[in-house]
């Protein structure tokens, strides 16, 4: 799809094995909301072993840009607070907006 991306990381040997993935699609707000264009990225995935070496920001990158060529202004995620791959995010300049709550009184 145009404007649904899925990309996969694979290592140079033969046969490659896929180590990563990113999806990511361009999101269009009703206009009342916002008239831009919005990058939400629904999952990064870097296999245990191959984490800490450049792949999650590689592929991070490879989908801003692709937003970017989409006109998109914006990008957004979802992360836990205790994800690691929070530091990644904030270094690629994410910031959080949003304060989710939960509560197990239910229980």
């Amino acid at each position: 799809m145009r404007d649904h991306l899925f990309r996969i990381a694979e290592t140079a040997d033969t046969p490659p094995a896929a180590i990563g993935v990113v999806e990511a699609r361009v999101l269009y707000p009703p206009r009342i909301y916002s008239i831009c264009r919005v990058l939400h990225i629904h999952s990064l995935y870097v296999v245990p072993e191959h984490r800490m070496r450049g792949v999650g920001q590689a592929l991070m990158r490879s989908a801003l840009e692709w937003g970017k060529r989409r006109r998109c202004l914006e990008a957004e995620l979802s992360t836990l607070a205790c994800n690691p791959a929070r530091t990644l995010f904030e270094e690629l300049g994410f910031e959080v907006v949003e304060l989710g709550m939960r509560s197990s009184v239910l229980a």
